[in-house]
C-alpha cells in the first residue's frame, strides 16, 4: 500500500477544483490474491483496513466487488463495507435462498448536468482460485442485468459498470445491453487498457494491477449519442504520444549532449499539436460523444499526500507489531539446527568463491534483511521470505533465529542449500538460478521492471 500516499497527491493534482469528477475502482483492492493462507490472515486484514482509510480520505465515489475483495470472507468485507465512505457495489452476490443482493448493485450519481449509475458486477472466478463460503452465491449477470437496467432509476442515465468479468463476457454484456455505456474492468492484468468501443454506445478500459497506474477518462457525453470509436480513439492516441514527447523533452532539457534529440522532439510535438487540434475539430464538427484518456504510473518522484501517507505508516507498524506478537521471533532451536544443517551461509562460500562474494556485497542482496528492520518491517510475513535464506512462505516465524549470515538473500538463496556442495563440490554442483526462482519475489507486485536478462547480470557480472 505504499504507492497510495502519492496516488492521492496524483489524483488532487489531476481533479483540481472540479466537482465533474468520479473516482471509481474496479475491485479486488483488499488483497493480493482470493486466497490467505491462515498465518497471514491477522495482517492481510490490518493492511485491507488501512487501504481503506486511504481511499475514505482520497474521496473515492465507489469500488466493485471482486473475488479476490472476498479472500477474508463475508463478515470481514461487510465489516469493511461499514468503515468505508464510499460504496461497495455488487448486483450478484447473495446469501443462498435470498431475494435482495448482499451489497448495493447501483449508485446514482449527478454530475454537473449528467446523470450517471455505477453498477458493480462480480465475476464468478479468477483463474479458477476462489473459494466462497457455502452461504454465498454469485448469480449470473444473465440473470440479473434485464431487471436492473429496467429499474426506472437508472434507465436514461450515463451507465458505467464495474467488474472483473472477462472480456468475451463483457462483450455479450454490450450486444444485449447497449444501454451501458462505460465497463470499468478490474481483470487483474498488468498493462493499461485504453478505452476500446465494444460497439457504438460501450467503451471498456482497465488500469494496470495492484494501483501501480491510474487512468484519468475525460467524457464529453451526448445523452442518447454515440462514441465516435475510431476517431476518440485516435485522439487519445495521438495525446498520449504527445505526452511522451514532452516528458522526454523536459528530461533532457538542460542536457547540452541532448540538444540535437531535444531539437528533433520538439519538431515532433509541433506536428503532433498540429494533428491534434485537427481531429479535435473534426471530433466537435460530427456532434458525437468523446473521450480521452491518460494512464500515470505512480513513481517514486511523486510527492506523497501527508494524511495518508500517516495512514500508510501507521498501518505498517500495526503489520509489523502484529507479526512480532504473533510470535515471528520465537524460539526454536531445532527448527534453527534444521535450517543450518542444509544452509552453511555466504562466509563459508567465499573461502572458495571470494571473487563472487565481494562482488554480491555490493548488491541489494547483502543489505536485504537490513532494509526491513531499518523500516520496522522485520516481522511482516509478506516481506520475510524474499529478505533471508533458508525460509520460506509458511515458516516465518524462524527468520530472526537464523544465523547472521542468513539473514539476508545470500549465495544459496539463489543457487540452493550449500551443505551437500561444501562436502561435495563436483559431485554436488550448486544449481544456477533461473527466472522462475527469480519470479517467487521479483514478480510483478514486488518488481514490475524486472528484467531476468538484464537483472541477473546485476547479480551475476
Amino acid at each position: 500500500m505504499g504507492g497510495l500516499s502519492k496516488k492521492a497527491s496524483l489524483f488532487s493534482q489531476q481533479q483540481g477544483t472540479s466537482e465533474d469528477t468520479l473516482i471509481l475502482d474496479g475491485g479486488g483492492l483488499l488483497f493480493d490474491s482470493p486466497r490467505i493462507t491462515v498465518h497471514k490472515i491477522k495482517q492481510a486484514e490490518i493492511n485491507a483496513q488501512g487501504i481503506i482509510k486511504a481511499y475514505n480520505l482520497i474521496g473515492y465515489d465507489a469500488v466493485g466487488i471482486t473475488g479476490q475483495d472476498l479472500a477474508a470472507g463475508y463478515d470481514f468485507l461487510n465489516k469493511i463495507k461499514k468503515e468505508s465512505n464510499f460504496a461497495w457495489l455488487s448486483a450478484n452476490l447473495y446469501l443462498k435462498d435470498s431475494v435482495l443482493p448482499l451489497f448495493q448493485p447501483f449508485l446514482s450519481k449527478m454530475i454537473g448536468n449528467q446523470a450517471i449509475t455505477i453498477i458493480g458486477l462480480t465475476g464468478p472466478g479468477l483463474d479458477g482460485d476462489r473459494q466462497l463460503e457455502e452461504k454465498i452465491v454469485i448469480r449470473p449477470w444473465q440473470e440479473i442485468l434485464p431487471d436492473l437496467l429496467n429499474t426506472s432509476k437508472i434507465k436514461n442515465t450515463f451507465i458505467i459498470l464495474l467488474t472483473d468479468l472477462d472480456r468475451k463476457s463483457c462483450q455479450e454484456i454490450t450486444e444485449l445491453y447497449p444501454s451501458i455505456n462505460l465497463i470499468i474492468q478490474a481483470a487483474n492484468q498488468d498493462e493499461n487498457i485504453s478505452p476500446v468501443p465494444l460497439n457504438e454506445t460501450t467503451l471498456l478500459t482497465s488500469t494496470g494491477r495492484k494501483g501501480k497506474f491510474t487512468g484519468l477518462l475525460s467524457i464529453s457525453w451526448i445523452n442518447g449519442g454515440r462514441w465516435d470509436g475510431r476517431l476518440t480513439a485516435e485522439l487519445s492516441r495521438k495525446k498520449i504520444a504527445r505526452d511522451r514527447v514532452d516528458l522526454l523533452i523536459d528530461q533532457y532539457t538542460g542536457n547540452p549532449e541532448k540538444t540535437e534529440l531535444i531539437k528533433k522532439l520538439q519538431e515532433k510535438r509541433t506536428i503532433l499539436s498540429a494533428e491534434l487540434a485537427q481531429l479535435e475539430l473534426k471530433t466537435s464538427q460530427l456532434e458525437q460523444a468523446s473521450y480521452s484518456i491518460k494512464f500515470s504510473a505512480i513513481e517514486s518522484t511523486l510527492p506523497d499526500a501527508p494524511d495518508v501517507s500517516q495512514i500508510v505508516e501507521e498501518t505498517k507498524r500495526q503489520v509489523n507489531r502484529t507479526g512480532q506478537d504473533e510470535g515471528i521471533n520465537r524460539q526454536s532451536p531445532d527448527r534453527s539446527k534444521i535450517i543450518s544443517s542444509s544452509f552453511i551461509g555466504w562466509k563459508v562460500c567465499g573461502s572458495c568463491h571470494s571473487a563472487q562474494v565481494a562482488s554480491w556485497q555490493t548488491t541489494p542482496h547483502f543489505a536485504s534483511f537490513a532494509g526491513l528492520t531499518d523500516t520496522e518491517q522485520q516481522f511482516n510475513r509478506n516481506c520475510i521470505p524474499c529478505h533471508v535464506t533458508g525460509v520460506f512462505s509458511g515458516s516465518e516465524e524462524y527468520a530472526l533465529e537464523l544465523p547472521e549470515e542468513l539473514q539476508l538473500v545470500g549465495c544459496e538463496a539463489c543457487h540452493g542449500p550449500g551443505r551437500k556442495h561444501q562436502m561435495d563440490p563436483k559431485g554436488n554442483p550448486t544449481i544456477p538460478p533461473d527466472q522462475v526462482l527469480c519470479l517467487r519475489c521479483h514478480n510483478p507486485e514486488n518488481d514490475d521492471s524486472f528484467d531476468f536478462v538484464r537483472d541477473k547480470a546485476k547479480v551475476h557480472p
